[in-house]
This record gives structure tokens, sequence and C-alpha cells, in this order.
């Protein structure tokens, strides 16, 4: 249908109502497209100026019609008007207000207190900027927006038509306001451009206030949207010179918030000046103190200052104030609606918090429903942080929970955040650490070297990226160096770990709530370390480390346990090196106390129940105490009544039982039962999910066990699978050294093999498996290996 049909056609419906008075004829959705179509086939881009005689005129009577539809609707829908159709009216008549002035509606002219004797086009244009404010956020019709900027961009082409920079201030609010409905940048560097000319045009200290503050508005969504420096320096000064006209005694809430919003931004963009958040903080205050109170938004934003200053010295009372505000926000209040879907996914991020600090699995699934909530009802470039917080929260269920699909939810959300973030973007070296991290602990569950080499090519990106300066990132990337160290056994990785996550500590400061975790993950490096190359300096930095990290812990802070458990492994080692009873006493203490802050059910809790079993078989072997040979056997075999069949530590768990059962046959001629030992061969044999490295102790341990038991025939396979996988656990990546250290701790397993076929009465069998380890990493076995096939 042509513009002349939609205009004729909507202007002959008008006309019915007015005569007929039947609300079905200008209700309803398809009535409102039908308007918004004849704005769309009507408009005029706003490159195309001045506009042919005929554009004009098809356009002046489209916002005339559907400025009356919307008069008309208003009552029809309220008595005493419906706010938002009453602002498209006006809108839509401002720009007839413009062009000609006997169309406007004298209604209309009423409504915002002008009369057709009394009002000028001037200050038609100056007195709409609250209702373009309502429109804009309210009506969500483009057309209304765009025809309030034409309004005002005619206006300011006229000479001398704009005295005191009025229209310039209107127009700076309404580029603004189409940035935020579109995104586009090019609205906001105009919205700028209009604001500078409208704040050197002000005639007096409270325009110069106001549009100073606009100005700091603006200048903070430009730094959100690009990452400048400059920008975020030129909103905080606006702000202030904004603050310094604010007449005395007279708080204006607007004010103080735009400059707390914009400190805010100064603090998490640099992340060492502290005084900036504490500003902010003090500013917020200051705004919900004033008359009138603050919108929801407000207390949303002021809930996640207080937030960041809970993770820079960890008071309670600071988070507890976050989780306060941040739920106020969400029970309604001044508006509350526009921006519910944000104040939903702060409110999130404040109890997933929350979870971190006391470890209710309650307040972190009510943080992904909240989270999913913000999503659906938020613009849809507007989504990535919130979609970048649902991955992290879907990764730190799966830690508590262990569910597999809350891990692959993670990723699914992660990856997704990615795609949509362009390079350079400001957020983009952040989540790339936190999607890093949630590779690794898929890696760490389901053992995919793609997802390994993914968590490290993520973490190298975050560091080269621009943007955030977290000290979390050398940390995510640190870490996934070290796992695949771990799986390597490459000690340049080690060495890059050690340095990137000494890094991440050195630059989180005392008090701050991450600083424990970040020493712990350095003290693992240099224990790693110490274990590669032997140098007592690195086990006793790594000692050190877990003990202050451990000293800035919480007694109930959730993450402790797993503090406990890798300084009880550190201590278990110095005991391996000197042979001391305290280095013994102290790993088995905090061994039990890590056990014992955690619930049954959570995943860790095997593992550090395998801790205990290696603990106490440690000191047995030191005192030759039974009871401490029963205490291992005991927890070993919790460990393993409690593994399911994919846990990722089951094959740990076997060898661990099996070299204490060994241990209990040497000393005290007492053996498990026959099917007790079939079932131990089972599990080591099926223990596909584990690292080769994993896999080869258990097969090893738990065929020594059997070749103990005069079970020859049990012991071959387990002992020849075991020789079949050294040759995976040399990393093929590194040099010589590398390699011959990996094959070097398993000194006794070639001559328990051969040994295993002899007592079996194969001496072909031997020798083939006496070539088979001698081949060392060369060694490509001719029979099929369907692990690592």
């Amino acid at each position: 249908m042509s513009p002349d049909d939609l205009i004729a056609r909507l202007d002959e419906r008008l006309k019915r109502f007015e005569t007929s008075r039947q609300p079905e004829l200008i209700l309803g959705h398809e009535i409102k497209a039908e308007a918004t179509a004849l704005l769309a086939a009507t408009r005029i881009e706003r490159d195309s100026l001045p506009p042919t005689r005929d554009d004009a005129m098809r356009m002046m009577l489209a916002h005339h019609h559907v400025s009356r539809l919307y008069f008309l609707r208003s009552f029809v829908s309220d008595p005493a008007g419906d706010p938002a159709e009453l602002a498209a009216a006006v809108l839509m008549s401002a720009w007839l207000g413009n062009m000609v002035p006997d169309l406007l509606q004298p209604e209309v002219r009423a409504l915002v207190g002008l009369t057709p004797a009394t009002g000028s086009e001037s200050e038609f244009a100056t007195t709409i900027t609250g209702v373009l404010q309502a429109a804009s956020m309210t009506s969500g019709d483009p057309a209304v927006l765009d025809a309030a900027v034409l309004t005002m961009r005619a206006r300011l082409s006229d000479p001398g038509g704009d005295p005191g920079g009025r229209v310039a201030s209107c127009l700076c609010v309404a580029y603004r306001s189409r940035f935020m409905q579109r995104g586009d940048a090019a609205d906001l560097d105009l919205a700028i451009e209009q604001g500078v000319r409208a704040f050197e045009a002000a005639e007096g200290d409270e325009e110069r206030m106001s549009r100073a503050t606009n100005l700091c508005a603006c200048y903070r969504d430009r730094f959100d949207l690009g990452g400048a420096d400059a920008d975020l320096d030129r909103a905080v000064s606006s702000g202030e010179r904004a603050l310094g006209l604010v007449p005395p005694g007279r708080p204006v809430a607007q004010v103080l918030v735009n400059l707390s919003t914009a400190y805010f931004r100064r603090f998490t963009h640099r992340g060492t000046e502290h005084a900036a958040l504490d500003r902010c903080i003090e500013l917020v205050e200051q705004a919900m103190a004033a008359p009138g109170g603050v919108p929801a938004p407000v207390l949303s934003n002021a809930g996640m200052a207080y937030r960041e200053r809970f993770l820079l010295h960890g008071r309670p009372d600071d988070l507890e104030r976050a989780v306060e505000l941040t739920t106020r926000a969400n029970e309604g209040g001044p508006g509350a609606e526009p921006d519910r879907a944000m104040s939903l996914a702060n409110a999130a991020v404040v109890l997933r918090q929350r979870f971190d600090r006391l470890g209710e699995v309650a307040d972190l699934r009510r943080a992904i429903e909240l989270n999913r909530q913000a999503i659906a009802g938020m613009p849809d470039h507007l989504t990535n942080p919130a979609r970048a917080n649902l991955a992290n929260m879907y990764r730190e269920l799966y830690g508590r929970t262990g569910e597999i699909g809350d891990l692959s939810r993670a990723v699914d959300a992660g990856e997704g955040v990615l795609a949509r973030m362009p390079p350079g973007h400001p957020n983009r070296a952040t989540h790339s650490a936190d999607l890093s991290v949630v590779y690794q602990r898929r890696f760490r569950r389901l053992g995919s070297r793609s997802d390994l080499d993914r968590a490290v090519e993520l973490g190298e990106q975050a560091l080269t990226g621009t943007g955030s300066r977290s000290p979390s990132i050398p940390q995510a990337a640190g870490l996934a160096h070290l796992e695949r160290y771990l799986l390597h056994g490459v000690t340049g990785d080690l060495d890059r770990s050690i340095e990137l996550s000494q890094r991440s500590a050195d630059e989180t400061p005392a008090g701050h709530i991450e600083r424990p975790g970040r020493l712990l993950d350095a003290a693992i490096g240099y224990f790693e370390r110490f274990r590669r190359r032997g140098a007592e300096t690195d086990l006793t930095r790594a000692i050190a480390m877990g003990e202050e990290a451990l000293g800035a812990m919480a007694d109930d802070q959730p993450g402790r346990a797993q503090h406990l458990a890798e300084l009880s492994l550190a201590h278990l080692e110095k005991f391996h090196l000197e042979s001391g009873d305290e280095s013994a006493d102290r790993a088995i203490g905090l061994a039990a106390e890590a056990e014992a802050a955690l619930a049954a059910d959570h995943p860790d809790f095997t593992g550090i129940l395998g801790l205990r079993c290696m603990a106490h078989q440690a000191r047995y072997w030191l005192r030759r105490r039974r009871s401490d040979l029963d205490e291992a056997i005991a927890a070993g075999e919790r460990a393993l009544e409690l593994s399911g069949p994919d846990d990722p530590r089951l094959a740990d768990q076997v060898a661990n039982i099996a070299v204490a059962y060994i241990g209990r046959m040497d000393h005290f001629r007492r053996s498990i039962t026959p099917d007790r030992l079939a079932w131990l061969c089972e599990q080591a044999a099926g223990a596909g999910s584990a690292q080769p490295a994993e896999r080869l102790r258990a097969c090893w341990r738990v065929g020594a066990l059997a070749l103990a038991m005069g079970r020859a025939e049990l012991a071959v396979p387990l002992l020849d699978q075991a020789v079949d996988l050294l040759p995976a656990t040399a990393p093929r990546e590194g040099d010589w050294a590398d390699q011959e250290h990996r094959l070097g701790s398993q000194p006794d397993l070639v001559s328990q093999a051969v040994a295993a076929h002899c007592t079996a009465g194969d001496p072909g069998g031997a020798l083939a498996v006496a070539e088979a380890g001698r081949a060392g990493p060369s060694y490509s076995p001719t029979r099929s290996d369907p692990v690592r096939t």
C-alpha cells in the first residue's frame, strides 16, 4: 500500500471514530502497527534534509494523523489520560509545531502549558524534554523518537533559532535516548556534540548544572561502549562541575547519581583507585537520602558498589547492604519497570557473591533464576554481561553439585557471549579468562585435550586483550598452563603458570576477598616445581604462601576446604623430604579439617578422603602404628564407596586403597577377599575417563596387589596395560628431560610386569613387556590400545 493510501486509510478510520465513538476502531495492537507502518513509509532520513515538498507534506500529514490517534487512544483507554499514549501524541505534534503551527492540536498545546496565543515553537521544543524521556522508555516506537530528533534538528538549522542552547540540550537528551534504544554509537557522538553546545550557551548556574550532568552521563555511556580513558575522565570532571553548581542545601539526586556512577566506572576500570569506590558510595548514599529518594535502578547500582567494596575488604556488612539494596530495587517503586531487567541482573550477581561467601546453594539457584529473567527482559544488544554472568553461575553450580549438564550450559553460554563480542571489546579479556576457567573444569571432568587447549588459548588471548586489568586474567591463564603441565609434564608450561599466578597474587591487595585463592594458585605452582626439580626453596615458598592464604580466610568461607587440602599435600611432600613427625601430623590435621568442612555430597569430598588415606599411610611408614593404617584404609574405602563410575578421581582412589591393602598384607598378613580384588581389578581396567598417568597408577598398584596375593592371572593384564600407557604419559611436546622425568617416576613398573609374566609361566610375555618398557616414549604397541584409540 502506498504512503498516500496509508494516510487516507488512517484519516478515514479517525473520522469514523469521532462520529461513532466505537473504541475498537482505534484500540488494539493492529491499529498501532498500522500507525507505525505509516510513519515508517513517510519517514525522511536524517541525511535527507531539506526534504522535497511532497515528502514533507506526506510526513506532516502522517504525524498529524498519528498524533490524533495517540491522543484519542489515551483517553479511551484511561479517562485521566494514558501517559505513554499522551507522550506519543505530544512528540508527534512537536514536529508539526515547527512545520505547520496551525495543525498543532490545541489540546496538546494545553497539555504542555502552551496556548496558540503565547506558545512559540522554541518554547514547545524545550517543554517536551521530560515527555521525550517518558516516550522513549514507554512507547517503544522508533518513529516517535525519530520525529522528535528531526523536529529539533530542523529548529537548530534556523539562524538564531536556539537562544540559550535549550533546543541543543533537548537534542542531547533525544540522541542519548535513541542510543539507549538502538545502540548506535553515532547517536552518542551527536548527543555529546549537542551537550557541549548546550553547556557553552547556558545562561545560568541551574542550566549549567543540568547540562553538565547530562554530559557526565553521555561521556560515561561512550566509555562503556569504547573503553577510552579520556571519556571516563570527562565524565568525572563534568559530574564534579555539575555538583559544584548545585545550590547549597538543595541536593539534586540525579547529579549525585550520575557522578557516583562515573566514579564506579573509574574504579572498576582501573581497579586500584579505592578512593573512587568510596567516593561513589558516599555520593549515592547522599542521593538516597535526598528528598524524594531515588528510582529502583539507582538502588540496584548502589548495591553493586557495596559488592565491589566487599570484594576489596571482605567486610560482611558491605555484602549484606548490597543484598538489601538490590532486593529493594526489585520490589517496585519509582522507575522500577524500565530498568527492571538490569536490576534483576544485579541482584543475581550479588546473590552469587553471597553464595561464594556462605556456600548456600539456594542463593546460587535464585541468582540463576533472576539472571535468566533479566536476559529475557533486556534488548538483545544489552544482554552480554548477563549472559557472561550466567555462564559463571552454571560453572559454580557444577562445582557444588557435580552435574555435568551445568558445566555444558556454562560452556554454551560462555561461547555464545564471546561470539557476540567484537575484537577489542573492553569486556572481551575478562570474559575470555572466565571461559578459560570453565573449559579447565570440563577438562578435569571429561579429560578432553581439546578442552584444555581451548582453555590455554583463551587465557593467552585474555592476557593480550584490551580493557580490564583485573588480576583474575593472569590467574585464569596461569591455571590453564598448570593444568597442561600436569597432563603433559612440559616444564615451559609450569614456569609460565608460576609467572602468571605470582603476578596475579602480587596485583591483588592484602585484604581483598580473592587474595587467598590467588596466593594458593601460586603456591601450587611452586609445589609442582619442587616435585619436578627438587629445589627445597620452592617447597618452602609453597608452604609459606599456602599458610598465608589460609590465615586470610574466614573459618566458614567456602573454598577453605580446598585450601586446607592443598596445604596438607604440601606438608605431606615435606614429610617425604625430611621424614619429620611435625610435617606428617600437620598434613593429617589439615586433611581432617578439610573433611570436616565439606558435606559428603560435595564433589571434592572424595578427593579429600583420598588425601587422608595417603597422609595416614605416610605416617604409618614412619611410626608403624596400625591405627594409621586402619585410618588410611577406612578413608580410602569410604572414598571408593562415594565415588560414582564417572568420577574423575576414581582411578586415584583405586590406586590409594590398593597401596594401603599391600601395606596391611606386608605387615599384618591380612589380605582382602577374592571378590574385592576382582572388583578393584575391574575398576582399574575400566577407568577410561581418567588421564593416562592416573590410569597407569591405578593399573600398576592394583596389579601389584594381585601379584602379592598370588593372582598372577589378574596382575598380568593390568601391569601390561600400565606399561602400554607409559608412552602416553611422556610429554611429546617437551624435551628429553621432561620425558625422562615422567618415565622415571615409575621405576618398578616394568620389573613387576616381568615378574607377573614369569609367575604366570609366560617367559615370552615377560620378554615382550620388558622390551616395551625399554622402548620408552618412542614405543608404539602392536596390539590395540582402546583407551588411546
